[in-house]
């Protein structure tokens, strides 16, 4: 019951994007003839039926799809075993409250029970089943009424039916389905409510709506699902007014109008059946009688073309890229081949590896992990929680030297960075310096999780623990100073300005409660403090100072003071 109802939920999700899709085009093609927007929704009736797995027939993937995840809910959810509450809804705020909701602890000290996740998909699976059953019933108790009630109907022609026990017309029956009209109706008005009901049996809405009926029930969960519903039943009839008044003049449409009031009836609850002729939107529906002008032929060229362009991007779920087929699109594939080593940091340690076979595994890996194709958020330039840097050879790259009026050659290594969150959701990407502007979502973060997991712990890499001190004292966060200490060979790298070409690195030590970095040329002392660094720029190499915009004077990139906070720890 978990895996049926956490299916079923996704697929809901999934189908939410078309419906509410469909409910901004309806504005849209206002102008356009109805049929199309009845076209609309059985396209978004179809997206109920498909499953959102990739691996079933009925599925299929496109670059082109607008769906940014069918696995909202992902399926490791309900795994009693090891549950992983990754839920990727596409909102950051809402992702982080939910998954902390469902993670694997209530508070410090307090475990959430292994199979909680399968537990609640179950308690609520239960409660959906009723809820459905009961809605079905009802439709079915309906019908059952409805045909005792006309049992008494006298056949005038083929399928038409007069009743005096009903007040007014409608369609009942689903294989051999009957038009009963009220035996009050003059025979003027007969023959317009002929014309309406005969247009939803050739347009067959007596099987169209019944089928709308059944997924609602099913979704019924889904507020979206109500309003689509409601509105597909709207568009049928506007659509059957149409096809009916086509063709007639103002006198024949003010007395179909006359029809419509007086066989109006009173609201009622949402049913399957009849195809009543007066049943919904009256009001509206007369002054689209009244109003109603033949289309112009580019209208309904637009609302072809905006039918199959809804099919290509809704129906299809959206394709998913491995990690390192980005790599090779970027790199080229002869490249991947040709990696010098790559390069995992999780934080708060930093592994790597130069093993060609162990290099080979990873790339498989990498494979593994899926990232969505259609970007989620725009310019997210944080650098994330965990980072993978697959680095390949050293290659030439010349540069005009106008000292000596020659090209001079350098050799210089090219990498591809990527940059998850703390989840392992959402990854960015750094192409050899150059940001990606685009965050993507990633399918299956169990899977990077894991890796990172298995890397931290695998004997066969390289590992180093580190400690990162930030200091961010400058306004601007892309000019933020850095100091990471190696534990394992107590090295550094003090990147202090962006602008500077010159990053210093060398040994590390601590003396008298303060740490003293110590490259080649230069020292600089920091205090230690309980929870960071702080600068001692007296005792230390004078650093060199910028512009940072052309109303300052130029400054030191990190004054005497300056406290580098703890970031890994």
């Amino acid at each position: 019951m978990d895996s049926v109802f956490l299916n079923l939920v996704n697929i809901s999700i999934t189908a939410s994007y078309i419906a509410i899709a469909v409910i901004v085009f309806r504005i849209l093609l206002k102008k356009a003839p109805k049929a199309y927007t009845c076209i609309l929704w059985l396209l978004t009736a179809l997206r109920l039926i498909i499953p959102v797995s990739d691996s079933t027939l009925l599925s299929f993937t496109s670059r082109f799809s607008l769906i940014p995840n069918t696995q909202i809910l992902p399926s490791n959810l309900i795994d009693n075993a090891s549950p992983q509450f990754n839920i990727n809804v596409g909102i950051e705020q809402i992702d982080k409250r939910v998954n902390a909701f469902l993670d694997d602890r209530y508070y410090e000290g307090v475990k959430v029970p292994a199979n909680n996740g399968s537990n609640l998909m179950n308690a609520l699976g239960i409660i959906w089943i009723i809820v459905c059953a009961a809605i079905i019933i009802y439709a079915i108790g309906s019908y059952i009424y409805l045909r005792r009630k006309t049992n008494a109907s006298l056949c005038v022609k083929e399928n038409t039916f007069i009743c005096d026990y009903i007040s007014t017309p409608f369609i009942l029956g689903i294989i051999k389905p009957k038009i009963l009209l009220p035996s009050t109706l003059s025979e003027e008005e007969s023959r317009y409510v002929l014309a309406h009901e005969k247009a939803h049996l050739k347009r067959l809405d007596h099987l169209w709506k019944p089928m709308g009926f059944i997924l609602l029930a099913i979704h019924w969960f889904n507020p979206i699902m109500w309003i689509s519903y409601i509105l597909f039943c709207r568009d049928i009839e506007l659509a059957c007014d149409e096809y009916v008044i086509k063709n007639m003049n103002s006198n024949d449409k003010k007395a179909y109008s006359t029809a419509l009031l007086n066989c109006s009836i009173p609201k009622k609850l949402i049913s399957a059946y009849p195809l009543a002729f007066g049943e919904i939107g009256v009001k509206e529906r007369i002054k689209a009688v009244i109003k109603y002008e033949k289309p112009a032929v580019i209208t309904s060229i637009i609302a072809v073309i905006l039918c199959i362009v809804t099919a290509i991007c809704f129906l299809s779920n959206p394709q998913k890229v491995s990690l390192k087929e980005t790599i090779i699109n970027n790199l080229g594939e002869d490249i991947v081949h040709d990696i010098e080593y790559i390069e995992f940091d999780d934080g708060k340690v930093k592994s790597f590896t130069e093993s060609e076979t162990y290099i080979e595994y990873l790339l498989t890996a990498l494979d593994e992990i899926k990232a969505g194709n259609t970007p989620v958020l725009n310019r997210d330039f944080n650098h994330g929680d965990k980072t993978i840097t697959i680095i390949h050879p050293k290659e030439p790259q010349y540069y005009y030297d106008e000292d000596v009026h020659t090209y001079e050659s350098i050799e210089r290594a090219f990498y591809y960075e990527f940059k998850f969150n703390e989840e392992c959701n959402r990854v960015w990407i750094d192409n050899d310096g150059f940001k990606n502007s685009m965050v993507y979502r990633v399918d299956n973060p169990e899977k990077v999780l894991a890796l990172f997991e298995k890397i931290k712990n695998d004997p066969q890499i390289e590992s180093d623990h580190y400690s990162k001190y930030v200091y961010s004292g400058n306004e601007n966060e892309l000019l933020l100073s850095t100091v990471t200490l190696y534990s394992n060979d107590e090295t550094f790298n003090f990147d202090y300005s962006p602008f500077s070409s010159y990053l210093p690195r060398g040994k590390y030590k601590i003396q008298d409660n303060k740490l003293i970095l110590q490259d080649d040329e230069n020292i600089y002392t920091f205090e230690i403090s309980e929870n960071g660094l702080i600068f001692d720029a007296e005792d230390s190499t004078e650093l060199p100072k910028y512009k940072y915009s052309s109303n300052k004077d130029a400054e030191s990139p990190v004054p005497d003071g300056a406290f580098f906070e703890l970031t890994n720890g």
